[in-house]
């Protein structure tokens, strides 16, 4: 069994419900704040696609693109 499968770890979309999450991570990574309206342009509905590592109800990793 790999350490993943028997961690606590979770991948899962990540939704407008985990906003403040990820701007937090965000922060916490590159030092700077992203603002609402920035994540909100870019992960619009068609526009940008997140995922996120979740470890317990913590946001510990985050991939995310437009296109």
């Amino acid at each position: 069994m790999n350490a993943l499968a028997s961690s606590t770890y979770r991948l899962d979309d990540i939704t407008e419900v985990d906003a403040a999450a990820m701007r937090g991570l965000f922060a916490d990574v590159f030092g700077k704040p992203m603002s609402a309206a920035f994540r909100q342009w870019k992960y619009r509905p068609g526009a940008g696609h997140g995922i996120g590592v979740w470890q317990g109800d913590a946001l510990v990793a985050h991939y995310g693109g437009v296109g």
